[in-house]
Parts: structure tokens; sequence; C-alpha cells
């Protein structure tokens, strides 16, 4: 009885050490075969990002933290549902502590399904790294498909929203019929050129002209959804606001900017916290990027009245609300004080350098004729005040050092972009000015010390005494 019960235990033990053997060269296996994944991917897609070819996968690299060389990887990313082809990558080798970034991440959406959404849909992004012995890396992420008519929000999708803004649609073609007439009844010129006349004031006249023309709608305000400006909303068409009666904050401004762009002019959907309003420039300038998320640019641009940010909620009062009143109800949002609740302001002419494009639509207007808007519109603004524009300035350069620092003292009154002490850029013009210490030749120029100048080429002239008289 007692010699088996010892050979129990010795067969028990010697399970044991088999067992303890395996875990071990299991945990050595999985040491010598480790692999971390950097992945940044869209949370969100919808029929704007299929149309405009946005991609899915913004980067992928793979590393291989084990103690061996890796051959024969194959990375695949699949989606559920199908919205994109299964995309396999397949790896040569991987050596210890290397890594890899991958460059071929495109992978086309699928136009017809993300198309006929007209609700969200969850569904999941599944990437794995997988080789002969077995699976090395699996991950599973959340994406959410939005419907047709679904901005997905600041983030992801801030320059997305340029593609909801449709110039070429019926609606605006009668916005700016209407905006030429009215043009006309007060002694104006009734084309809408854009700034082909190269006169701002030309352009102000003719940005007013379609506000006027779209307080004629007779447009009720609805409110956005909590946080659209972050989470997005479903973007009313132009044909739905006008048959609605009804438009959102952010439905309005897509509406003047669309009529807008239309009519030749820039224009840019500003944000702050559970708020959109548009602006437009009124000489042919634009940010220089698709976001702007610095206010105080903004705020500069709209000081020098060369931007004009138009609050549009006012579209829908009763009575009409005139052009002026709207753009300094614009310019409040834009204030120091309120600087804390500014997101940012995306351009919709830099989006479409960008090649962002408007939403494509099968809809046709049935009739063949444009709608007609038959309410009473706002008058047309007066022309506004810009004392001496840009054209008008001669700028003198003085002889003296003296009468050249003033100059530049005066220059920095000027608070537009074209203040280059202001709103400085780099270019093959500019020289750096190489010094030991800028704050001494700061006091220096100013108590008008002459300098002189020397080329990198030559010998280091900070060796020696350099003179300074």
């Amino acid at each position: 009885m007692n010699e088996t019960t010892g050979d129990q235990h010795a067969e028990s033990s010697a399970i044991g050490d088999i067992e303890g053997t395996a875990i071990e060269q299991d945990q050595q296996a999985k040491a010598e075969y480790n692999i971390s994944l950097e992945l940044d991917t869209a949370s969100r897609v919808n029929f704007a990002s299929a149309q405009n070819e946005l991609p899915v996968i913004k980067s992928l690299s793979l590393t291989n933290t084990g103690e061996r060389t890796l051959r024969d990887l194959d990375l695949t990313l699949t989606a559920s549902p199908t919205v994109f082809r299964t995309k396999t990558w397949k790896i040569d080798q991987l050596l210890a502590g290397e890594s890899l970034s991958l460059s071929d991440l495109s992978t086309p959406l699928d136009v017809q399904h993300l198309a006929g959404l007209n609700e969200t849909e969850i569904g999941s992004l599944s990437i794995s790294v997988t080789h002969a012995d077995g699976s090395l890396f699996i991950e599973d992420r959340r994406l959410e498909l939005l419907a047709r008519d679904q901005w997905g929000g600041l983030g992801d999708m801030d320059r997305l929203l340029a593609a909801f803004v449709s110039p070429n649609d019926s609606v605006v073609a009668a916005i700016l019929k209407e905006a030429s007439l009215l043009l006309e009844r007060s002694g104006h010129d009734g084309s809408l050129e854009g700034y082909q006349s190269n006169n701002p004031q030309r352009a102000w006249m003719i940005a007013g002209a379609i506000w006027s023309a779209m307080t004629g709608m007779g447009l009720t305000y609805a409110n956005p959804p909590a946080s659209f400006e972050i989470n997005g909303q479903k973007v009313r068409s132009p044909a739905r606001i006008r048959s609605e009666g009804l438009a959102t904050c952010l439905d309005s401004s897509l509406l003047l900017a669309a009529a807008w762009e239309q009519a030749g002019l820039n224009p840019v959907i500003l944000f702050s916290e559970g708020h959109a309003w548009a602006g437009v420039w009124i000489t042919k300038r634009d940010f220089g990027q698709v976001t702007e998320p610095d206010i105080v640019t903004v705020r500069k641009a709209s000081k020098a009245k060369e931007f004009i940010p138009v609050e549009t909620t006012l579209l829908a009062q009763r009575p009409t609300i005139g052009f002026e009143q709207a753009v300094e109800a614009g310019r409040v949002r834009l204030a120091e004080e309120r600087e804390h609740e500014f997101h940012m302001a995306i351009d919709i002419t830099r989006a479409r350098s960008a090649r962002i494009r408007p939403l494509a639509s099968h809809a046709s207007n049935e009739s063949g004729e444009a709608e007609h808007i038959d309410a009473a519109p706002a008058k047309l603004p007066s022309p506004i005040e810009f004392g001496l524009l840009p054209t008008e300035l001669v700028d003198v350069v003085p002889d003296t050092p003296t009468g050249r620092i003033e100059r530049w003292q005066a220059k920095l009154l000027d608070l537009s972009l074209r203040n280059k002490l202001l709103n400085f850029k780099q270019t093959k013009q500019t020289v750096p000015c190489m010094v030991p210490d800028l704050a001494d030749l700061e006091d220096a120029l100013a108590a008008d010390k002459p300098f002189k100048a020397y080329p990198l080429m030559e010998d280091d002239p900070c060796l020696t005494s350099a003179p300074t008289g």
C-alpha cells in the first residue's frame, strides 16, 4: 500500500515536472515571439469619406519586441460589415528589435453600402498578425458607419465638412438669382462676379445681397443635437431646408457658404462650443490651411475687415435682420472674453484645394425650373467703411535708420494678415540673422548703432572683435 502511494506520488511529481517544463517553454516562446503594433485608424466613416477617398488606416507600424527574427508574417485587416475588402500585408522577416512602417494603406470604401445608410451602423475593424507558429497579435476596434447625410464632427471629419457645402444645388441657384435682382433693384450691378472687380466693397455688397436673399426664405431655427460640433449631426440639404423651412445653425451656415462659394467668394465655417456660424473673405484670401484653430488669427482678419464673420441664426429672426447686424453678432463671438469657447475655423476654399468635393447627388429638379423665393428679404447693406484700402496705401521707405525704425513701429499698428511683422513666414527672400545675444542687438538697434553683416562663408567674425561703429 505504501509502495503504491509512493509510486503515485512519483508519477504526479513527474507529470508536474512535465507540465512545469511545458509552461516554461510556452512562456519562453511567447518571449521570443512578441510583437507590438501601432495603428491609427478612423473611428467613423461615411459616404463623404468614400467619395473623397479618405483612408481608414492613417498609419500602421509593427515592432518585433521578442528575441528572435520573425519570418513569413501575415498582417490582415478586415471590417465588419464589409465596407472594404480584406487587406493582407506579407512581411518576409522582421529582426529582433526592428520596427517596420507600412506605406500601402489604401482601403477603398464601399460607396454603395455607405450611400444607402439612413442611420448609423456600428461595425468593427479587426487586425491580426500571424506566422507559421500561430497568431501573434489580434485587436478589434469599433467603427461607426454614419448615415449618408451625417457629418461626424470635428476631429476625424473636420475637413469633410466641406463635402456638405453644395454650391451646385438648384436652391442655391434660386438664392443667387434673388440676390442679383436685389442688387439691380437698388441700382447696383446684378453680376455675381466674386473678386473679379478686385474691390472689397463690391465683394461686401455681393455677400450682403446673398444674405438678404436668404432672409426671404422664411426659415425657422431648429435646435442642433448636444455637442454636435464634436459628435456631429445629420445635415439638411439645401432642398430639404427649402421644403421644411427648418435649419440648425450648422444647416444655415452650410447653405450660406454654398451660395457664397457659387458666387465666387471664399467661405469659412466657424465653430465654438455648441455653435456654428459662417464667414466670408471680401478680399481674395484664405487662412492658408483647411483648419484654423487660432482665434487670434481669425480675429485679426476680422478687425482688418478682410474677413467677415456672420451670425447665421439671425436668418430665422422676424422681422428680418440686416447683414450689418449679423456681422456685428458674428464678431462678438470672436471677442477676447469668449476665446475659451472657440474650436476652429474650416476654410472651404482650402478644403477644395485639398480635393474635398461636394457630395454627389442623383436628385434632380424635375420641373427644370429654379425654385422661387417669394418672402420679403432684408434690405441690402450699406457700403462698408474701410478707411484707406490696401490699394490706396503708398508705402514710402525713409532714407534714415531712425525713419525706418519709426516706419516699423507704425506698421505694428496694422493688425491685418498683410503685416509681415505679425504674420511672418520664412521664404527664399528672408535672411536669418545669427547673433550671440538677440536682446543686445535689439538694444543697439534702438540706440541707432550701425552694424556690419558677415556671410557665414567667411571666417567667423565672432572669434574677433567685430566693428560696431
